[in-house]
């Protein structure tokens, strides 16, 4: 979210086609520096992967459309062998719920060509004792779970964890003793809610963690725990128009929508530090963070001091845009970012400009500047980057080809960078 387009909140946005980007970037060098694809490997040809989870020893989780599967490092045999023991989770969306009750009566109005939705896995994260799974599913190895389980290492429901979401779970974080989850989220357990929940890692909410309940709609893409204890939030959301906002402009109006918002630890908006992003028009999609430094990838651009900056732009803690970041002009949308050593990653749906032989993936330095990578091409759509142990984890939905090896929906990269 990382909507990660957890990162993929909305799957509509799957399909639009190119966006035109906006700004000339001549200021920008294209290529500071050329790299390689040092080693490389595949590992789930499942269609629209929208997370991962890294395990341990060479092993990950990944998530999206149908449920999640599990695979490890090629090159570890020890771990392949391990593998074994980790029993795939079913899920199934509440279509496939009603389908599978109605065939089991043998009612006569079922329709088989009915084209159902599927379950989707777009965030997990990892607690000591299992791994909290969220997304749009109604059912887990036919047992009652609406958007949110928690399974065992060994892929088996936790059953004491019974814990259900009315909407959708884009993204799971932990933060100390408390789970925050995010998404399109209207109830937990029965109990209001706003877009946003928080928990204990027992799954018990805070209800007066409340910070949108005069918003008319939440979305939340992707959360960041920030070091001065502060939660960005990134997505939509808009708040409710007042009677005291009746004789304001239709820009002022437009004001009451946000793209970022922060939080403090009580759940309540930092409406000053809020209003620093309030550039970033459009949606953002994804939030990364290096050192002091916040990247905010997504679907939009802004100007600043006559100057065109899109689709990823960088700010530090106290909400001051860096104006010396700025990457070559993109014709698209950015679903992920994340950050490597002293690289920035990124993919989506997207071209960039005087580069015609990949798409959706790309590697700036910290200036901007684009890195090639010689013996890469991609025609995907990349929904979802991490980074474990110096891989590079790109799932989505689509081709890879390095050098003479295809690869389809997922891909895993080690690179000489």
């Amino acid at each position: 979210m990382s909507v990660k387009f957890t990162k993929i909140v909305v799957p509509s946005l799957i399909g639009l086609s190119f966006l035109s980007g906006c700004g000339d970037n001549s200021t920008n060098t294209f290529t500071k520096n050329t790299t390689s694809v040092v080693s490389s490997q595949g590992f789930s040809s499942q269609k629209n992967l929208y997370t991962s989870l890294g395990l341990g020893n060479g092993q990950w989780l990944i998530g999206g459309e149908d449920g999640i599967s599990i695979t490890s490092d090629s090159s570890n045999q020890k771990m392949q062998k391990t593998t074994s023991t980790f029993q795939i989770p079913v899920f199934q969306s509440s279509a496939q719920v009603i389908q599978n009750k109605n065939k089991l009566i043998q009612k006569s109005d079922v329709n088989e060509t009915v084209n159902l939705e599927k379950s989707q896995i777009y965030t997990m994260e990892s607690l000591n004792d299992g791994i909290l799974v969220g997304g749009s599913f109604a059912s887990v190895n036919g047992i009652s779970r609406n958007n949110l389980v928690k399974i065992k290492f060994d892929g088996s429901i936790d059953m004491e964890f019974n814990n259900n979401i009315v909407g959708t779970v884009n993204k799971i974080i932990k933060e100390q003793d408390r789970l925050y989850m995010g998404g399109v989220i209207g109830a937990y357990n029965g109990k209001e809610a706003y877009g946003i929940v928080q928990t204990d890692f027992d799954g018990k909410i805070n209800e007066e963690f409340l910070p949108f309940q005069d918003y008319v709609f939440v979305k939340i893409n992707d959360m960041l725990k920030l070091d001065n204890n502060n939660l960005m939030l990134a997505g939509t959301f808009i708040k409710d128009a007042t009677e005291g906002d009746e004789n304001q402009t239709q820009e002022e109006l437009i004001n009451l929508t946000k793209t970022i918002v922060v939080l403090d630890k009580q759940g309540q908006i930092n409406e000053d530090l809020t209003a620093k992003y309030s550039d970033v028009r459009g949606e953002v999609f994804s939030l990364a963070l290096d050192e002091n430094q916040i990247y905010i990838a997504g679907d939009f651009s802004l100007n600043k001091d006559g100057k065109e900056y899109n689709n990823l732009v960088r700010y530090n803690y106290n909400g001051d845009f860096d104006e010396n970041f700025q990457i070559a002009k993109l014709h698209g949308m950015v679903f992920d970012v994340v950050t490597q050593n002293d690289k920035i990653v990124f993919g989506g749906d997207f071209l960039i400009d005087n580069n015609t032989t990949t798409r959706s993936f790309y590697i700036v330095d910290k200036s901007g500047n684009t890195v090639t990578i010689d013996n890469l091409e991609v025609n995907a759509d990349i929904y979802n980057i991490d980074t474990y142990n110096g891989n590079i984890i790109i799932t989505g939905d689509g081709e890879f080809q390095v050098e003479n090896q295809q690869f389809e929906n997922s891909l895993v990269l080690k690179l000489d960078i």
